[in-house]
């Protein structure tokens, strides 16, 4: 009897002390091997992933990267590829891969996001050639699979849309969700879905912070609007760029789908979002994310879910990264997509330097005030030239600084600079600050040419001044077009035939 109770005993505790941790995978099936049985491909997966989960208890760990749950099949792909993704252990794994059917399968990987006058400078004509001869887009369904929608966006009203019935062949649907209702699709944006299964998956734990299709990151409300925002009258920012703000296909409808969260993004929910937009009829596919890292093809979900999208008729524009200048820094560029390069146009936002001695020089600014800087004292002292000392600043009021660049972030010398009392600041940099419109301070920034005009002026004069004017938009900048220096480069590390 003893020997029962003690034998009993560590069964127990072997049982007990048995953990199990599971991640997601994403599986690749052959869906011509579906056994007769089965009456849908997402039966069939179920099922498969059924058969997997074990006989008797199993305690699993607790953890912010494993599920707690039996093997759990999170969602089914039957569009742009074939397959599933579900939670498993690597036993389990190596089991399914014994399956009828079985072709790879491989990690659900975390993804990132990649971000008035451009059609004037693209000769996109209103009155005559490629925009009027499309009918603006009219009636092509534009996918964006992204982090969402601002629908209040004046962009996505369907001022001009609502007399022409959405196509027939659009299956979509507006989903409900957090600050997110049906009503808030028009005949402009016809569709919005959202996807975070995946991510849930991977952290069971984890608070989505608005469950919907809403946009709270405000990337993919400005990917959709560039790609096919309706026309805006007395669009700016702030100032700059006056005009009228559209997309390059105006009337193109436009279907969104959610994949990217303030928590985070995963492979699985992407391709699904890729797999319902196909599924929904879109026409068109844009895409603005990827990988910093080299993902061969066979595992690369991007990649297969595009071929898939190519595969259906759907033209692809993929986004080649925001990692440059060096080359070799574009990681998944692929034959089937049109990979597109970050860019620029013959526009350039500008703030006009005036000196005491009548010299004039445009610098770059986004200083988005109507700041009054007029006459004010020029200063130029080397040892506070860094600008990178609240300290040495401390005693200058109401005076413009010149600042030079000594390799000390520009934006950090304007966190050092809004922190004293100087009115205004000129940096002499050749830096290019393409990617921000971050610039809380009344300043200019110089070209290193002009710098040495400036710096002597404010040296040799007795009493050197300076005006600055602000909100300055400038066309026919050039070069134009030049590749911007964020932008990733070529030749492609995963596909050595693309010289993108």
């Amino acid at each position: 009897m003893f020997f029962f109770f003690f034998t009993w005993f560590l069964f127990i505790q072997d049982v007990g002390s048995t953990s199990v941790e599971r991640s997601a995978y994403i599986v690749h099936m052959d869906k011509s091997l579906m056994p007769k049985a089965f009456t849908s491909h997402h039966d069939w997966y179920s099922s498969t992933v059924d058969s997997l989960k074990p006989t008797i208890p199993i305690v699993t760990t607790t953890s912010s990267q494993y599920s707690t749950t039996p093997p759990r099949l999170i969602y089914t792909y039957n569009n742009v590829a074939h397959g599933f993704c579900a939670l498993l252990s690597q036993e389990e794994l190596e089991t399914l891969k014994k399956s009828l059917g079985f072709v790879s399968a491989y990690n659900d990987k975390q993804i990132k996001l990649r971000t008035t006058h451009t059609p004037e400078f693209l000769s996109l004509n209103p009155s005559m050639g490629l925009w009027p001869a499309s009918n603006y887009g009219k009636d092509v369904i534009v996918g964006l699979v992204d982090s969402g929608v601002w629908p209040e966006s004046l962009s996505f009203r369907d001022d001009g849309m609502r007399t022409s019935p959405i196509p027939a062949k659009w299956k979509g649907t507006c989903e409900v969700g957090q600050e997110f209702n049906a009503s808030m699709c028009n005949s402009k944006l016809i569709g919005a879905r959202y996807f975070n299964k995946g991510l849930i998956g991977a952290r069971p734990n984890i608070t989505i912070s608005m469950n919907s299709a809403r946009d709270t990151d405000g990337h993919g409300t400005h990917t959709a609007s560039t790609a096919a925002g309706n026309f805006v009258e007395s669009a700016s920012f702030f100032g700059y760029a006056e005009g009228i703000a559209r997309g390059l296909a105006p009337r193109a409808r436009l279907a969104v789908y959610k994949v990217f969260w303030d928590e985070g993004a995963r492979e699985s929910d992407f391709l699904a979002g890729i797999d319902q937009a196909v599924a929904d009829g879109v026409d068109i596919l844009s895409l603005s994310f990827g990988y910093d890292w080299d993902v061969p093809f066979y595992e690369n979900t991007i990649a297969i879910a595009c071929f898939g999208a190519m595969e259906n008729g759907v033209f692809v524009s993929h986004a080649g990264g925001n990692t440059g200048p060096d080359y070799l820094s574009i990681f998944d560029s692929m034959p089937w997509t049109t990979t597109v390069a970050a860019g620029s146009i013959d526009r350039s936002f500008a703030g006009i330097l005036t000196l005491g001695n009548g010299l004039t020089f445009t610098g770059w600014t986004m200083f988005p005030a109507s700041a009054l800087v007029e006459k004010l004292p020029l200063i130029y002292n080397k040892t506070i030239s860094s600008c990178d000392s609240v300290e040495l600043l401390k005693n200058i009021y109401s005076a413009i600084v010149i600042c030079v660049d000594n390799g000390y972030d520009m934006f950090n010398q304007l966190s050092v600079i809004s922190m004293s009392n100087v009115a205004a600041t000129i940096f002499i940099s050749n830096e290019i600050f393409e990617t921000t419109s971050d610039f809380p301070w009344p300043g200019v920034v110089i070209s290193s040419e002009d710098g040495p005009a400036v710096i002597n002026y404010a040296k040799t004069s007795d009493r050197p001044w300076a005006s600055m004017k602000f909100k300055q938009t400038m066309v026919g900048t050039k070069p134009a077009p030049a590749v911007a220096s964020y932008s990733s480069r070529g030749p492609s590390r995963t596909y050595t035939g693309s010289l993108i």
